[in-house]
């Protein structure tokens, strides 16, 4: 019995855009102002969630992720910078 993943995708999507997000925060975070240690008692942990909010709000409202497998490659890039 084979299973379809299609129905997911979106949410797949979003979850790498948001670990990609994450991931970049974090590493900006620690080369500019230090270790990852202090990142929960500032203001810059806050600033990460608005980030992950602000994000997934716009994704959903842009539909960035509704996307089918036909469409073409710059339309997809559109929506990512329309985001």
């Amino acid at each position: 019995m084979t299973q379809r993943y299609s129905k997911y995708l979106k949410e797949i999507n979003l979850l790498g855009d948001v670990v990609s997000l994450n991931i970049a925060y974090l590493l900006v975070y620690m080369f500019t102002i230090g270790g990852l240690d202090t990142l929960l008692r500032t203001r810059y942990f806050e600033l990460q969630l608005f980030f992950n909010i602000a994000w997934i709000l716009s994704a959903y409202l842009v539909k960035v992720h509704d996307t089918t497998r036909t469409v073409s490659f710059e339309r997809v890039i559109r929506k990512l910078l329309n985001a």
